[in-house]
């Protein structure tokens, strides 16, 4: 956080309103603190991206069990595993290469999993969970229901149309 900061606070104080969505794009490219402040912005997300995946590929692995209990899994759980990292490795990797701006990026992953994590989950795990539920809080969880899809489906076609209009 401190270098990030550190490279945020004058670039603002700089730039202004010209500011870019990824920082150290309004520095020149022979600008030896830039470049150094780069190359750790990239460490930092290479030595954080195992992390990611780990949670994803977890996530993932366990919702492609087929059974409820672990003697009823299906396949190898070793073919399993390399494939779902593979996915989630060259997923990313093709969708890092053919992306060009950093704050379409972070709008998006923001905005889909915000609206995840604040209306849908809670909803739909109050549906799925609870027998006994009254009419206010079955009312209340469809409300969230709706309003997480909307703004799960809202967000992508904002960031494609800020994208497309310039």
């Amino acid at each position: 956080m401190f270098f990030i900061l550190t490279i945020a606070i004058p670039a603002y104080l700089t730039f202004f309103d010209t500011t870019s969505d990824n920082i150290l794009n309004n520095y020149a490219n022979d600008d030896f603190l830039m470049t150094v402040s780069r190359v750790l912005f990239g460490a930092t997300m290479m030595l954080s991206f195992p992390l990611e995946h780990f949670v994803a590929r977890t996530v993932t692995l366990d919702l492609l069990r087929c059974g409820k209990t672990p003697e009823e899994e299906c396949g190898n759980k070793r073919v399993k595993f390399i494939a779902t990292t593979l996915c989630l490795v060259l997923t990313s990797a093709v969708i890092a290469m053919f992306t060009r701006d950093l704050g379409a990026v972070l709008t998006l992953t923001g905005g889909v999993c915000a609206s995840s994590l604040a209306y849908i989950l809670p909803a739909v795990m109050y549906l799925r969970l609870v027998e006994k539920r009254d009419r206010y809080h079955f009312v209340l969880s469809i409300v969230l229901l709706v309003v997480g899809g909307l703004l799960f489906i809202g967000c992508p076609i904002w960031v494609v149309y800020r994208i497309v209009s310039g």
